[in-house]
């Protein structure tokens, strides 16, 4: 029987384990305890089993497992194979566990948070934490970098109240120090604040500046002549040519307000979409094709007149279309783009880039050896490593990335440099690396997208080889949230191939399940924005994260699930089947439910919050209550979302205002509701946690409209549209826009609802989504009905009618046939106005008494009664046989309302000023309704 364990493999039947560094024999007995666990299949083995198996004392169970860690694991005190489960017994891994956090790098010091162990540079003793000071070492970490005061550390450490005097905490942090600093009289990491505490400082590398740009001078003007002939340029050329660089040479001359977008690790076209929209500070929404991301962008980029920099496009799938999209825009943006490829776009113009000339590529080479000498870098024996400066610039074919890799090793720090360009540079590059930076470099080619320094230092290393990499050109720079984030070259990448291995995956998966809680905390925070920034930033690394832990078949999955269920603004398909994949849990069943509820299927998020239940998750937990209470709301259930809700805030207290706010609202109490939603709001405002804030404006809006204080609700939806914009959520834009109008329009303010209906056709035009173009054209009708133009409203209505029924939403098309109907009447087309009512057959609740005295108001004028619901002219109708008193009653009402306002009848005006707002209000209360498409 042969198991393989990451780069091991265990041979039973030859009592063998075949590892890198060799061959190890197995015993008898150790193979038999091996064999057992194999049998198993990851599944835990009870110690007392292995005792029968063995035929021994526990004595020898423990010494088997010993002498089989030693010979199968790299290193036997950090077991990633052969698992100890508290309790129970042993497990077996086919794959490396990931830990459950990443190391901490203090300069030279690795910090294992798991194990507690210490290890120094080489020749250091290595110790190990206690317990104690492992404890009070991570309140520090969440600090993040903030003093933590000794009644903080009394109360989290040991438990004691915050006032408490005790030198505890000396005593603990002067042991820490003797263990992590280099000198622990002159702490470097562990710093005392005088008057505040203690403080945890991660330092890393300095930023260096930017080499100074050399040649290309033709090139420059060729590119800006382009640019300003045509405003959209392609610029093509092998790697490593010089083409980011020569961009931003010109950007920085030309065009200073340029928008720069890193797609080099990019590969979905939504990814695309997201980062470029990222750079442009704006939330494009969930885009579920191409070409509706594309229109979010072009409706913010008409607004700016700078350059859009595209750089690295080679790894998108449809990145033709994207620059085609983006580049016939018509607007007066100029985009540019970097690739490999040597395709042509249609309407881009292509600039291909060269090798240097000689003059150039040996001025760089002085340049970046920083002195005139035309030496060349020596070999391993010290002699030349090929001529002179200008035969070795020829060698590497005059390329710029080749010459600033080799340029970047010190004289006699190297062999000698192989032609073959690029390719020959950084195998160059890589032979002369010190072992340990060539492992740190190994290690960054696990990660897909751009990284900061704390992943470089959680997954691949100490800070001090970040430095040598980028010294070595062999990590790019590039801009992010924070500061700088580094990237492979891609030539770089290239050359690793796939020597990635599994333990460093682990700890790439492990960097992002360690982060995963910080960044839900600042999504919910004031800090949102810097966290969408960074989750869209690092997405495909996430998605790579959550496929390798669902197949280890780690709970740090769910982890990283959460956490892209929180990203509100991603498209659900992208992670949502990862559910499919993770083994049954009450964490799995609760992420299901929400996911349902998010998709609008209630009854099956209640099912599977069910089964979370009776699989162990506490129902009283916040989580599970939370939740209750947004399935009781997207219900309008007043009631169950009170018994929801608990009794006082636990751990999210504006949510929980939230809710409870919309308990009283839904129970009947407006003007409590109204008082809890704004203090709601006034503590987001103070809190600086604009989404919350955002949120309760909106429906402080609502409410005041419901309840007929329209200048109340005009005054909110100011502040949460100036909200919406702010954040960029188009989303939410959309939705104070649409109720707005509602507002401007029982405010009889045709002028400012006109222009609210522009500004909300032009988003529409950008999200590009049916149900919203069908709000768009209802208003339209409204307001033109409210004016007296007919015509122009019963197309509008019609418009509004055919959206609804192409995407067979029944509740979208009954207020668009109210209005079809009040225009129909308002020109007088009775007959046509009794076909269009006898054909609604879905009418139900507020709209059910409108759509029949509708009928009853044409049978009225084509000259039958009203409650015999026939006429000569059409006959019997078997969909009006009788129209109960109700209908009648708001047939009078209705006709009262054609007559004061069309001039239709000769029943007296009652109330004219009101009736025809209020009725189109309830015409369009689904539109406002919270379960509805729109708002979900």
């Amino acid at each position: 029987m042969r198991v393989e364990l990451g780069d091991r493999l265990l041979d039973l039947s030859a009592r063998q384990i075949h590892t890198p560094e060799g061959i190890r024999e197995l015993s008898i007995r150790e193979a038999a305890l091996l064999g057992a666990l194999v049998e198993a299949g990851g599944r835990a083995v009870a110690r007392d089993t292995l005792i029968e198996i063995l035929g021994d004392g526990g004595r020898a169970v423990d010494f088997a497992v010993r002498r089989i860690r030693i010979k199968l694991e790299r290193e036997s005190s950090r077991p990633v194979h052969l698992l100890t489960v508290r309790g129970t017994g042993y497990r077996l891994a086919t794959t490396p566990r990931p830990p459950l956090r990443p190391p901490l790098w203090l300069g030279a010091r690795r910090v294992d948070l798991e194990t507690g162990h210490v290890d120094g540079p080489v020749g250091a003793p290595v110790s190990t934490l206690t317990g104690l000071e492992g404890r009070v070492l991570e309140v520090l970490l969440r600090a993040r970098g903030e003093a933590v005061g000794r009644g903080q550390l009394l109360a989290e450490v040991w438990g004691r109240p915050r006032g408490g005097r005790s030198r505890r905490p000396d005593a603990v942090l002067s042991s820490l120090r003797s263990k992590l600093e280099e000198l622990p009289d002159q702490p470097r990491y562990l710093v005392t604040e005088r008057g505040r505490g203690w403080r945890l400082i991660l330092s890393g590398p300095p930023d260096r500046p930017r080499p100074p740009f050399v040649g290309r001078r033709a090139e420059l003007v060729a590119l800006d002549d382009l640019i300003q002939s045509g405003r959209s340029v392609w610029v093509t050329g092998p790697a490593g040519i010089g083409k980011s660089r020569l961009v931003r040479e010109w950007a920085t001359a030309s065009a200073p307000g340029a928008i720069w977008v890193d797609l080099d690790e990019i590969q979905r076209p939504i990814s695309a979409v997201l980062a470029i929209a990222r750079a442009l500070g704006i939330d494009p929404g969930a885009p579920t094709h191409l070409e509706a991301g594309i229109r979010v962008l072009l409706a913010r980029l008409r607004s700016h007149e700078t350059a859009l920099i595209l750089d690295g496009i080679d790894g998108i799938e449809g990145a033709e279309a994207l620059v085609g999209g983006l580049g016939s825009s018509g607007t007066a943006l100029s985009l540019v783009v970097t690739s490999r490829r040597q395709d042509r776009v249609p309407g881009l113009q292509r600039l291909c880039l060269g090798p240097l000339s000689g003059p150039e590529a040996l001025q760089l080479y002085r340049e970046r050896t920083r002195g005139a000498s035309d030496e060349p870098p020596e070999g391993p024996e010290g002699g030349s490593g090929g001529g002179s400066g200008s035969e070795l610039v020829e060698r590497l074919d005059r390329t710029p990335l080749a010459i600033e890799i080799v340029a970047s090793v010190p004289p006699g720090d190297g062999a000698s440099v192989a032609p073959g360009g690029l390719r020959g540079a950084v195998a160059w590059g890589w032979r002369i690396l010190p072992s340990p930076a060539r492992r740190a470099l190994i290690a960054c080619g696990a990660f897909v997208a751009p990284f900061d320094r704390r992943a470089f230092v959680a997954a691949c290393g100490p800070e001090a080889l970040l430095s040598v990499l980028v010294d070595r050109c062999l990590l790019a720079v590039v801009d992010g949230p924070g500061g700088p984030w580094f990237r492979l070259w891609p030539a770089v990448r290239a050359l690793i191939g796939d020597q990635v291995t599994d333990e460093v995956r682990s700890a790439h998966a492990a960097w992002f399940v360690s982060r995963a809680p910080a960044l839900i905390e600042e999504i919910d925070g004031p800090r949102h924005e810097h966290a969408r920034d960074e989750i869209n930033l690092v997405l495909d690394d996430l998605l790579a994260a959550t496929t390798w832990l669902v197949r280890a078949g780690s709970d740090g999955a769910l982890q990283l699930i959460h956490l892209l269920l929180r990203c509100l603004w991603l498209p659900h398909g992208l992670f949502a089947h990862y559910l499919d994949h993770v083994p049954p849990s009450p964490r799995a069943w609760l992420l299901r439910a929400n996911v349902l509820r998010w998709e609008g299927r209630l009854s099956e998020a209640e099912a599977a919050l069910r089964l979370a239940e009776r699989a162990g998750l506490d129902p009283m937990a916040w989580a599970v209550r939370r939740l209750r209470c947004g399935i009781a709301l997207d219900r309008g259930d007043g009631s169950a979302l009170a018994e929801a809700l608990p009794r006082s805030p636990s751990t999210d207290p504006l949510l929980w205002g939230w809710y409870r706010a919309h308990a009283l609202w839904l129970g009947g109490d407006p003007e409590r509701a109204l008082g809890a939603m704004a203090g709601v709001a006034h503590q987001a405002r103070r809190d600086r946690i604009r989404t919350v804030e955002q949120l309760a404006t909106m429906d402080l809006a609502l409410w005041h409209l419901e309840r007929g204080a329209a200048p109340e609700a005009t005054q909110d939806l100011q502040r949460s549209l100036a909200l919406a914009r702010v954040l960029g959520e188009i989303r939410g834009e959309v939705y104070a826009l649409c109720v707005l109008t509602e507002a401007q329009l029982e405010l009889d303010d045709e002028v400012g609802a006109r222009a609210t209906l522009r500004w909300l056709a032009e988003v529409a035009d950008v999200v590009g989504e049916l149900s919203l173009d069908g709000v768009v054209q209802a208003h339209w009708a409204l307001l033109a009905l409210l004016a007296g133009r007919f015509a122009e409203a019963l197309s509008h209505a019609r418009a509004a009618r055919c959206l609804a029924e192409a995407r067979e939403n029944g509740r979208d098309r009954l207020p668009a046939i109210v209005i079809e109907l009040l225009a129909l009447a308002g020109q007088g087309r009775w007959l046509e106005l009794r076909r269009v009512a006898g054909e609604v057959d879905e009418a139900r609740g507020d709209l059910q008494p409108l759509i029949e005295g509708f009928a009853a108001l044409a049978d009225a004028r084509l000259g039958a009664s009203p409650r015999l619901g026939a006429s000569p002219r059409l006959g019997a109708s078997p969909r009006f046989p009788d129209v109960p008193a109700s209908a009648h009653t708001s047939w009078r009402s209705l006709l009262s309302l054609l007559g004061s306002k069309v001039g239709c009848g000769r029943v007296p005006t009652i109330e004219h000023e009101d009736r025809y707002v209020r009725a189109a209000r309830r015409a369009l209360a689904p539109l406002r309704d919270r379960s509805g498409p729109l708002r979900r």
